[in-house]
Order: C-alpha cells, then structure tokens, then sequence
C-alpha cells in the first residue's frame, strides 16, 4: 500500500511513538497521535528497592518489554545500585525492541528468542534444568504469564515483580479518536498490543466501532493483538510479525490491499 497521504491512528504511548510517527512521516503518510495507553510507576517502589539491593542473590533477569528495562534500570540508578553486578548478570529479552533498550542502557543480553514473544522466551527455559534459582521479573502489571509459567516449571524460584502499571487514555486522546472516527479523518488504525485494542474500543461507541470495522484499515503487531482485534468485533487486516512501530509500518506498505476510505 502506497502510504502516501494515508491518514494513520498511532495508539502506542506517547514515549515509545517517536519512530513509528518518524516512519510514517518519511513514507509521506499522517501521522494521527493518540495513545491509548499511559505507562504509570507502581504505587510503591519498596519491593522493587528490596529485589535490587539484593540483585546478586539473581541467577537472571528477565525483561518481557523495553518499559520494563527502562523503568527498572532507572530505579536502579536512583538507588544507586552496584552496576557491577548488573554486568555480571545474565539477562534475558522477549525481542529486540527490548533487547536495544538493554544496549542502549549499556547492558548486553544472553538470549533473545528468534519469535519475539513471551512464549519463546518460556520454550527456551523448559530445556534447561534452573532447580532452586532465582529469577527476577520486572514487568507491567498487564504481563503475560508465560516466562514466569516456563520458569517455574524447570524448577526455578520466580520473583514477579511490577514496575510499572498500564492506564488507558487521558481524556485528550480519547476526544481526539472520537472525533477522528466521527470525521471519517483517518485512513488506517494501528495497535501494538491487546490491551491498546482493549483501551480503544471502551472509549468508542457502536457506531464508531463499526466505522473501524468498515471504513478504516486495521494494522496490528502479532498474533497476539490480531487475536484481541478479533475477540473485539475489529479483525486486523494487517498483522506484522516483527515487534517494532517500523515493522508494523513495513508491513502496511507491503499490504496489497486497498483503503476503505469513504468518501
């Protein structure tokens, strides 16, 4: 699909936005911002605090998304950890956005699973005899359950921990995707997660939904969301495999379907 002058819904937070919108715009397409999910702190840092004082107590840590990398790193650092044994670690990803937030941070992984999913990551484990380790798991407190589940099953000792929660949409966003949708005033909606999707269609009234379903084409980041899209009465008529706003806009590009723009 020709992406220029396509209006798109971008519905990512506004903090993990910048690239998609920047692809967007280099395609000649429209960039339409409205996150349908805040990224909150947790309501107490004090288990968090507690995990990184005694972070050499870890065989491993595992980061199921680039927020939780960010978050938890950064509370490290206000803590003033030892970044010693933040090196030494063994530090596992659910993908590559994740693992280049860890790069980025100055940390290396030692496994990123070749599907970027929670599933992947759990596979990996369940090889592996971990009896009586200790792995912590910074994460939102909307994860999925499937690392923790692989973890346990090979024997490990888990440490589920949130470090960040999920919120809908301010009041700002919600007007703006009312309105678009009200407007007929974009082309294409884009979700990187179920619980976006979920966000989305609690703000939209029937009709707006049905202008989705109808007259907006829907672009989804895996099978995951396409699932949720589904369940919610949207079907997805792109879903992109690889994890990332640029591959969700590569995958829109090479879409051969056509708009179902009204007039």
């Amino acid at each position: 699909m020709d992406l220029h002058g396509v209006r798109i819904l971008v519905t990512r937070p506004a903090e993990q936005s910048r690239d998609m919108v920047h692809e967007i715009g280099t395609r000649g397409g429209v960039p339409v911002t409205a996150p349908m999910i805040r990224i909150l702190p947790p309501l107490s840092w004090v288990e968090c605090d507690a995990c990184i004082a005694g972070l050499g107590d870890f065989a491993g840590i595992v980061f199921s998304s680039a927020n939780a990398v960010r978050l938890f790193l950064h509370r490290c650092t206000a803590a003033g950890s030892n970044a010693a044994l933040l090196q030494r670690a063994k530090i596992y990803v659910v993908g590559t956005k994740t693992a280049a937030a860890l790069v980025a941070s100055g940390l290396t992984p030692a496994f990123v699973p070749d599907v970027h999913n929670g599933a992947e990551l759990a596979d990996h484990f369940r090889s592996q005899d971990l009896s009586g380790l200790r792995f912590l798991l910074p994460r939102g407190d909307l994860g999925r359950p499937e690392i923790a589940e692989g973890l346990r099953m090979c024997g490990a000792r888990v440490v589920d921990l949130i470090v960040y929660r999920t919120a809908g949409p301010d009041a700002a966003a919600a007007t703006v995707v009312r309105k678009v949708l009200d407007d007929r005033a974009v082309d294409v909606a884009t979700f990187a997660s179920p619980s976006a999707l979920e966000h989305f269609a609690a703000i939209v009234n029937p009709q707006q939904r049905e202008t989705v379903r109808t007259t907006v084409v829907l672009g989804v980041i895996g099978e995951t969301t396409a699932a949720a899209a589904a369940r919610l009465g949207m079907p997805a008529d792109v879903v992109a495999q690889k994890a990332t706003g640029k591959g969700l806009i590569d995958a829109l590009h090479e879409w051969n379907g056509t708009l179902k723009r009204t007039p």
